[in-house]
């Protein structure tokens, strides 16, 4: 419930483990869901280069090129 403790928790576990997938799609989404749609893009891409055979990574693209289509300003 709390997105700011989140965001914090999250870049404490990539401190520790850099490109921790499910870290990284986590991040991603609490970003998205508080519409900080940059960040969150930032962590999908870092995901998908990092992992890009993720067992969750079509998820991640359709989510990521939904927060792109937001970003511009589209109707998702």
């Amino acid at each position: 419930g709390n997105s700011t403790r989140a965001v914090e928790l999250f870049h404490r576990s990539l401190a520790i483990e850099e490109n921790h997938p499910q870290t990284l799609q986590n991040l991603g989404w609490v970003q998205f869901q508080s519409e900080n749609h940059e960040a969150a893009i930032e962590a999908w891409e870092k995901l998908m280069q990092a992992h890009p055979n993720y067992e969750q990574i079509e998820a991640v693209r359709k989510q990521l090129e939904v927060a792109r289509a937001q970003l511009r300003g589209e109707p998702s």
